[in-house]
């Protein structure tokens, strides 16, 4: 298991879905997997995401699991933050 692996999980894990409400993920997460990991290893020499990263992030997270934009930058800076530290 990879390092990033955990911070893809995180990011990428679904939310529970409001009754009647459809699904909000358009790809599998193994299609989204590999790109999210390599965003985060491009970045652990860096003190935080790189904002565009960043933002692309928070954007997929947004799609995948229909949470509101700050929930997805809350979520995307956790897993970053766990991330750094696991390192």
């Amino acid at each position: 298991m990879e390092p990033t692996d955990f911070a893809v999980d995180r990011v990428l894990a679904p939310t529970p879905a409001p009754a009647g409400a459809a699904a909000a993920s358009a790809s599998s997460r193994a299609d989204l997997a590999a790109p999210v990991a390599r965003v985060f290893a491009a970045n652990l020499a860096n003190p935080q995401l790189n904002a565009a990263d960043r933002t692309y992030l928070v954007q997929l997270v947004m799609q995948q699991t229909g949470l509101p934009q700050a929930d997805a930058e809350k979520r995307v800076d956790q897993a970053f933050t766990e991330l750094k530290a696991a390192e």
